[in-house]
């Protein structure tokens, strides 16, 4: 699993969350029982990238799609997050 990989894999669907250094979940919005971790708190490297983070035992380092609009041209902006294992309305994953 890369960072990559978990964006290219969930597309448009809005968020994408990794945990646990190789699973990669994908969902429409971040579940309101989800409470907002300090990024410290995910170090789990990925294991198909060591120099990433992915996530942690029960927290997902989670990527926002943001479609930003600059000068005519359509730009995604990614903002990280860490969030509980519960944080996300799951609709998908893969593992790997």
């Amino acid at each position: 699993m890369t960072v990559n990989y978990c964006l290219s894999y969930c597309g448009n669907s809005g968020y994408a969350g990794i945990e646990y250094g190789r699973e990669c979940w994908c969902a429409p919005y971040i579940n309101a029982n989800s409470q907002k971790l300090p990024d410290s708190d995910c170090t789990d490297a990925c294991e198909g990238d060591g120099t990433e983070i992915c996530g942690d035992a029960l927290r997902l380092t989670v990527y926002q799609h943001k479609n930003a609009t600059t000068s005519g041209a359509t730009a995604l902006s990614l903002q990280r997050a860490g969030y509980g294992a519960i944080g996300l309305g799951l609709l998908g994953a893969v593992f790997g």
